[in-house]
C-alpha cells in the first residue's frame, strides 16, 4: 500500500473505521462482511454503523472460506465495501484474488482486507492482490496480550484516499538546516481542527505499542519475520496432521489452506475437552460454541513460541482421555 497512519485502536476498530472511510469516498452504505470474519470484529463494525444507516450484508462461508458463489450473487451498485479477514476467523487462508476480481465488479466498492501481518512475512501481500485498504491487528508484532489491552491496529490504503483516512499521518520534510524531519500532516482531517468534520473522532494513536513493534521488527528484520511465519506454519501443520490421527477427532476442512489457526471437529463438547487438558497444564484452544458457533469444534493455535514436545504431548494426553 502508499501510505499508513500511525495507528488505529485495534485490528477491529481499524475494519469498522475503513468501512466509514469508504462511505465517505463513494456514498454508498452498503456494506458486505464474510460469515468468517472473527465475531468481535463483526460487533465493533455493527457498533460503529449502526448510526449512519450503514446496511451490513452476510456472505456465506464455503469449506471454511467465504463463499464465491454467494458474494457474486450479493454484488450490486449499491455496495460500497467488501471486507475479507485471512487468515479468517478459522485460520484459512482466503482466495483474494478471485474474491477481488467480484468486489471489483462493481468499479466504485472497495475491497477491505483484515490481514495477519505475521502471515505476511509469507504471503503475497494483499495490495499486490488488488486490496484497496488493508487493516489489520499489530499485536502479534513484539506485543503481549497485556490483559486483553492496549492494543494497537493498523490501516493502510491508496495515495488517493489519504485525504480521507481516520487516525494520524506523519509526514517527511526537511527543517531549516535542511536534515530530515517529521510531522503530523494533512491535519485538517483532525477532531482538534474540524471537530464534527473530522475523518474519525475516535483515533488515539497507540504510540507504545507500535514503539514497541518498531523495536521487534527492527530486530527481526524481513528473514526474522520470515522465519517466524515458516515456523508457525509448520508447527501448526505438524499439529493439525497429529490430531486428525486421534480417534474422535477430525479437520474440520481438511483440504483448506491455514496458517496458524485450525478448527477441529470433536467427539464431545469442545468445553469438555478444554477442562480435561486444563487438568494436565495445557490450554487446548478456544471453544466455537462461545461464538454461536457449533459447539464441538475447537479452534486451535500454534506459534513460533510452541515446542514439537510440547505438541506431543497435548496429542499424547488427547490419547489418553480417550473420548471414543
Amino acid at each position: 500500500m502508499e501510505v499508513a497512519n500511525a495507528s488505529m485502536y485495534d485490528g477491529a476498530s481499524a475494519a469498522a473505521e475503513a468501512i466509514l472511510m469508504a462511505v465517505r469516498k463513494n456514498g454508498l452504505k452498503k456494506a458486505i462482511l464474510p460469515a468468517s470474519l472473527h465475531p468481535e470484529y463483526v460487533k465493533v463494525i455493527k457498533s460503529y454503523t449502526e448510526g449512519i444507516g450503514v446496511e451490513l450484508i452476510t456472505c456465506k462461508a464455503k469449506a471454511g472460506v467465504m463463499d464465491i458463489d454467494d458474494l457474486t450473487a450479493k454484488m450490486d451498485a449499491r455496495v460500497g465495501s467488501v471486507v475479507i479477514q485471512t487468515p479468517n476467523f478459522w485460520g484459512n487462508i482466503e482466495p483474494l484474488a478471485d474474491l477481488g476480481k467480484v468486489v471489483h465488479s462493481n468499479p466504485k466498492a472497495l475491497l477491505i482486507v483484515a490481514a495477519d501481518p505475521i502471515s505476511l512475512a509469507i504471503l503475497k501481500a494483499p495490495g499486490a492482490l488488488g486490496a484497496d485498504i488493508v487493516v489489520g491487528e499489530g499485536q502479534a508484532l513484539g506485543n503481549s496480550m497485556y490483559m486483553g489491552g492496549p492494543l494497537f491496529g493498523f490501516f493502510a490504503t491508496k495515495l488517493n484516499m489519504a485525504r480521507s483516512m481516520p487516525g494520524r499521518i506523519v509526514g517527511g520534510t526537511l527543517d531549516k538546516d535542511g536534515k530530515r524531519a517529521y510531522a503530523l500532516t494533512l491535519q485538517a482531517r483532525e477532531q482538534h481542527i474540524r471537530r464534527a468534520k473530522a475523518t474519525s473522532n475516535i483515533c488515539s494513536n497507540e504510540s507504545l505499542c507500535t514503539l514497541a513493534a518498531t523495536v521487534y521488527l527492527s530486530l527481526m528484520g524481513s528473514d526474522g519475520l520470515a522465519e517466524v511465519a515458516t515456523q508457525s506454519t509448520q508447527l501448526t501443520h505438524y499439529m493439525a496432521q497429529k490430531i486428525a490421527s486421534v480417534p474422535g477427532f477430525s479437520l474440520a476442512w481438511p483440504n483448506a489452506a491455514f496458517f496458524k489457526e485450525f478448527v477441529v471437529n470433536c467427539p464431545v463438547p469442545a468445553s469438555q475437552v478444554i477442562a480435561d487438558l486444563l487438568d494436565h497444564g495445557i490450554y487446548a484452544g478456544v471453544d466455537l460454541g462461545t461464538f454461536g458457533q457449533d459447539s464441538r469444534q475447537l479452534l486451535i493455535a500454534v506459534t513460533e513460541k510452541k515446542t514439537v514436545a510440547e505438541i506431543d504431548d497435548y496429542i499424547e494426553t488427547l490419547r489418553e482421555l480417550n473420548y471414543e
